[in-house]
């Protein structure tokens, strides 16, 4: 599957629990930020204290009114660096550095940033955003040392602050390995079809359903073997299921790396094309009866055939694709069977 398709047939359920976590994050950094504001307006703290509060809940509000699905890495990054960046430097002169709550603050944004962010920019916030901390850290020290106020029990917090801060980054980062290792395991288990190995009826529907949603032109092959269940009752089901396994191994080796092979059930077997029109489709679904037509199955005494139905976008309703994929499959066994029928 190519990195366009594997974009749009993604782990749904894992975009689904990042996208509901930000949006959480959001409310609560609105309302933190909000507070934060009203308080230093109240206790009449400088100026810049009040805006830098308030510039923080005019992004997170824009963000949560004009945020798009396919931009939730953008949003994250976005977010985080003001927090990185911009909020913490400037809360850290405001509210006492390390003798204030910041450090706290630097804890909850490290998280994040190990949550939220992934690859290569979650490593170049999290370097980033430490180093800053350490030069933050390391300007209270020389305050402290200027003014003689370095006092045994300050460097005893600072080491425990670094610490801590050091163990917490490195826990959380091999949690979140397991945690995804995990998940890509059981995402594969929830979409692989136990037979065959391939695709299953859930991911080929949720892969129709997206590329629908994001307005992409496909085409939908669907075929069956010709009368399995005479298969079936004359040689046995783990016969015909022999025969199956042995029908998707040699299709999958054809199939075009834009695609999505997968069994819809019994017998019947569909493949999404990314970006094809119909004649490449048709073409297809030839070489791939050809193929079936040609093998020669142990257990059968004669080659088995197959009948197929082709749709595409270009030329029917992008949500009726599937269904008229399915009804020209029936029409070509009206017809004698072995054959393809589309739409001429």
């Amino acid at each position: 599957m190519d990195e366009k398709l594997i974009k749009i047939s993604g782990n749904s359920q894992l975009f689904e629990l990042k996208e509901s976590l930000i949006k959480k994050i959001i409310i609560v950094g609105i309302l933190a930020c909000l507070i934060g504001s009203i308080v230093n307006y109240s206790f009449n703290y400088p100026l810049k204290s009040v805006l830098t509060h308030g510039i923080g809940v005019l992004i997170l509000t824009i963000s949560l009114i004009f945020n798009k699905k396919n931009s939730y890495d953008n949003l994250s990054a976005i977010l985080l660096f003001y927090f990185c960046f911009i909020y913490t430097p400037e809360m850290w002169f405001l509210v006492g550095g390390m003798a204030g709550a910041v450090p706290f603050c630097i804890y909850i944004i490290s998280v994040l940033i190990i949550i939220l962010l992934e690859n290569t920019i979650k490593k170049l916030f999290l370097f980033s955003y430490i180093a800053l901390s350490l030069i933050l850290i390391f300007y209270d020290i020389r305050y402290y040392l200027f003014n003689k106020m370095l006092t045994s029990d300050f460097i005893i917090y600072i080491l425990s602050f670094l610490v801590m801060l050091s163990v917490l980054i490195y826990t959380l980062l091999l949690f979140k390995q397991k945690y995804l290792l995990v998940n890509e395991e059981l995402y594969k288990v929830s979409i692989t079809d136990d037979l065959t190995g391939v695709y299953n009826y859930r991911f080929i529907e949720r892969t129709v359903k997206n590329l629908v949603n994001k307005n992409v032109d496909f085409s939908i092959i669907i075929f069956d073997l010709d009368h399995f269940k005479k298969i079936n009752d004359k040689y046995g089901h783990q016969e015909g299921n022999n025969v199956i396994r042995s029908l998707c191994s040699n299709i999958y080796k054809i199939i075009p790396k834009n695609s999505v092979f997968g069994r819809y059930g019994g017998d019947e077997f569909i493949i999404v094309l990314l970006d094809e029109d119909k004649q490449e489709a048709v073409e297809l679904a030839e070489l791939i009866r050809t193929i079936v037509e040609k093998t020669r199955f142990a257990v059968l005494e004669r080659n088995a055939t197959i009948s197929v139905g082709v749709a595409s976008s270009t030329e029917t309703e992008k949500l009726e694709v599937l269904n008229a994929a399915d009804k020209l499959l029936y029409k070509a066994k009206e017809k004698g069977r072995n054959r393809i029928e589309y739409i001429k």
